[in-house]
């Protein structure tokens, strides 16, 4: 053996039957596992969790953030939190949606507010 080489790794023939299968299917396992958690990363769609709290009104120059609830669809997370936040003997409700979802309300910003029978609610939204 040349002093400036590097050890070889004995080959898989010199490990009993057993053991040898008992390691590749350990690492054909390892192999599946990252590849499902992959696709399952991929797959998945982040949430948004929308805070809904009651306000006494809307700031002065929010006009462009202030939105009807009867302008949001009935199956809506936001007419959903809004609802249950007018309903609350606390004041505050939330709920959870899909970023995709979230976007096709076609909702400018992450903090607007909702009227509805004159009570204002402050609706914040936020990445999960």
């Amino acid at each position: 053996m040349d002093s400036n080489s590097l050890p070889m790794v004995s080959d898989l023939h010199v490990v009993s039957r057993p053991v040898r299968h008992a390691i590749l299917g350990v690492l054909g396992v390892g192999v599946f596992l990252l590849v499902v958690s992959i696709l399952f990363d991929t797959l998945s769609t982040p949430t948004v969790s929308l805070e809904a709290t009651v306000a006494d009104s809307a700031p002065p120059g929010a006009d462009a953030d202030v939105y009807s609830l009867s302008g949001f669809s009935t199956g809506s997370p936001v007419r959903t939190a809004v609802a249950e936040t007018l309903r609350s003997e606390t004041g505050s409700a939330s709920a959870e949606t899909t970023t995709e979802r979230y976007r096709a309300e076609n909702l400018p910003t992450t903090e607007f507010y909702v009227c509805h029978d004159g009570r204002v609610v402050r609706v914040a939204a936020e990445s999960g």
